[in-house]
């Protein structure tokens, strides 16, 4: 009998151990995670530290995680984790926006860009930091004056003002302009891109004018990208400051750049640039 009791007890650790699967997207084009339980976070830990981003880097991230899903009602997230849809999730950001603001009024929160950044601001390499345009990051800023959770700090910060520096360009519905600003912008002031087969850098370029003779591109939306063992994509993001984090699996790129163009796609004949998305400094397209 104690034989017995110590095989199943055995079984059971070995079971407890085995390395989280994430279900098969079958016919739905997402899953998606709140990262609200411990299951769902260390599946992603462990997939940021087998791509070898920074000890510290991840620590902090998840502290933000935790910050975020602790100060909201749960009830406004996934039911649960790793949930299927065919559907871009709708949230109460209303209801999440009082429930962080009425507990810290004075901070902003953590978006997209200082998600991201903060997991990769040891990968990236500039050379220049001077004359950031800081024009679509003024409240991003804010967030790093005594927030309740750690953000970005020192050395970081500079870094982070020129890689999110909106750069000027024209009202034109023509891609190849744009492009040609990005890449510019990136070659005057020395800006490398990590390289790296385990992860990599998405941002969605967006368009904005403030008059006809201001028009600028800034990093609208920004994530990590992994690729699983079984091919499929992992994204993880911050929607948004007072938003959640998701961690959503697609089967291909061309799902993941219908996602991002439908979430972030706001031309118009007014105003005709679409969106550019980049995996790295790579133009990312379907």
């Amino acid at each position: 009998m104690k034989k017995l009791l110590l095989v199943l007890l055995t079984l059971l650790s070995l079971s407890s151990c085995k390395e989280q699967k994430i279900p098969k997207n079958e016919s739905y084009k997402y899953i998606y995670s709140n990262l609200t339980d411990e299951k769902s976070k260390k599946y992603v830990k462990d997939l940021m530290e087998k791509s070898s981003l920074g000890k510290n880097n991840i620590e902090r991230f998840f502290k933000q995680v935790d910050f975020f899903n602790s100060n909201i009602d749960k009830t406004l997230l996934a039911s649960k984790d790793y949930q299927k849809s065919n559907q871009i999730p709708e949230y109460d950001v209303d209801k999440m926006q009082d429930s962080i603001f009425n507990k810290y009024p004075e901070f902003a929160g953590v978006n997209c860009r200082i998600t991201t950044f903060g997991l990769v601001s040891d990968k990236i390499q500039i050379k220049n930091l001077e004359k950031s345009n800081l024009s679509a990051i003024e409240i991003d800023n804010s967030s790093f004056k005594n927030p309740p959770v750690p953000t970005l700090e020192g050395s970081e910060i500079e870094k982070f003002n020129k890689f999110y520096s909106a750069i000027k360009t024209d009202n034109t519905g023509d891609s190849k302009i744009h492009l040609e600003k990005i890449k510019n912008f990136w070659k005057e002031n020395g800006i490398n891109f990590p390289k790296s087969d385990k992860f990599s850098i998405i941002s969605v370029y967006v368009f904005s004018s403030l008059d006809e003779n201001d028009n600028e591109l800034f990093i609208g939306h920004t994530g990590i990208l992994f690729t699983l063992d079984d091919n499929r994509l992992m994204l993880v993001e911050k929607l948004a400051f007072t938003s959640p984090y998701q961690a959503v699996v697609f089967e291909n790129k061309k799902d993941l750049y219908d996602y991002l163009m439908k979430m972030y796609d706001f031309s118009s004949e007014t105003y005709p640039a679409k969106p550019l998305i980049f995996e790295n400094d790579n133009l990312f397209e379907d």
